[in-house]
């Protein structure tokens, strides 16, 4: 009995790292996670790719950024509204340049969608002030230039609902004295261009009367 007694306990199994069910899952749910945006992120990119092979063939010409395509411009003819969903595939695109393109009022409606967009310069083309009311949509815009189109003074009232707007270019517009008065409440416009346009000094006057900081060439 005594020999019983003292015997040396028997050594205990090593046992490696023990997991409940409930840590399993969560591994298993991270590991998911990480996966699935891995698979987002490369899907992405090859929608990328793949739209700016259809915009290259198109004609227009692609602005990059740290490797990303922050713009894109379009002239003459190489623009076409279809455009808009190869673009709207570029989740970095910033700005937008159409220089004498075919783009009209039903054609603004699909830039629209580009909600994104910081500057969008529409340089000439058969617009007129209805169309800006797809513009007004744009709300993350800083720069509008709207050089040589149609527009009046109808035209301001609906840019007046773009807050975010810094620098506006109305060169050769039919814009007035009475269309500028849109501007006066744009809280961060500071920049005007009316090369011309068919303002009056007194128009420019009050304008600047407004906005003070703002710099007003006309």
């Amino acid at each position: 009995m005594a020999a019983l007694e003292d015997a040396a306990p028997a050594p205990s199994r090593s046992r490696g790292p023990q997991f409940s069910l409930r840590s399993l899952l969560a591994i298993m749910l991270v590991a998911g996670l990480l996966l699935g945006r891995y698979g987002l992120q490369r899907l992405e990119a090859a929608r990328e790719r793949a739209a700016l092979i259809e915009l290259r063939e198109s004609g227009a010409d692609v602005q990059f950024h740290a490797g990303r395509a922050v713009g894109v411009s379009f002239s003459g003819d190489t623009f076409q509204p279809d455009a808009v969903d190869a673009l709207s595939r570029l989740s970095h695109l910033q700005r937008l340049v159409l220089i004498d393109t075919s783009v009209n009022d039903a054609g603004l409606a699909r830039v629209a969608d580009l909600s994104q967009l910081e500057a969008f310069l529409l340089l000439g083309g058969a617009i007129t002030d209805e169309g800006l009311t797809h513009v007004a949509r744009l709300e993350n815009l800083r720069v509008l230039r709207l050089d040589n189109t149609a527009i009046g003074d109808r035209g301001l009232e609906r840019v007046a609902r773009l807050h975010k707007l810094q620098r506006l270019d109305l060169v050769g517009t039919r814009v007035t004295d009475a269309g500028l008065r849109y501007l006066e409440d744009l809280p961060q416009l500071d920049r005007v261009y009316l090369h011309g346009t068919r303002v009056t000094d007194e128009g420019v006057q009050q304008l600047q009367g407004k906005r003070p900081d703002a710099k007003i060439v006309y």
